[in-house]
């Protein structure tokens, strides 16, 4: 019997761990890539979250951490997938942060990086 109760309470621990890992939003795919290289200049910074999250913060620096303007009209919006149009960028390298935000309130941040070589 003891061995039972054991088990249940063991069994329940595990249970309610991935009820709450499985809660927050899962990274799934960003665009650009990390690595990758261009010889045009990308139109669009695409990421991808499992549930719904809201975009709280994005930066894109230059080679020299130059702060590149961005638009921000599609911050804080709530979405799986957010889609920000970029500035036509000359040759060189780029880096690209984020904060997100679940609707658990629980924030998120990522980066990738990437460039534009000439043709």
């Amino acid at each position: 019997m003891n061995k039972v109760l054991n088990f249940l309470v063991v069994t329940a621990i595990f249970m309610m761990a991935a009820t709450s890992v499985s809660a927050h939003p899962l990274f799934q795919r960003v665009s650009p890539e990390a690595g990758e290289v261009f010889t045009v200049s990308p139109e669009y910074f695409a990421i991808q979250y499992s549930k719904t999250v809201r975009l709280v913060k994005l930066n894109l620096l230059d080679q020299l951490n130059n702060k590149i303007d961005l638009p921000d009209t599609l911050l804080r919006n709530e979405s799986k997938q957010h889609l920000i149009s970029l500035p036509t960028l000359p040759v060189g390298a780029y880096r690209l942060t984020w904060i997100l935000m679940g609707s658990d309130g629980h924030k998120m941040t990522g980066k990738t990086h990437f460039s534009i070589t000439e043709k």
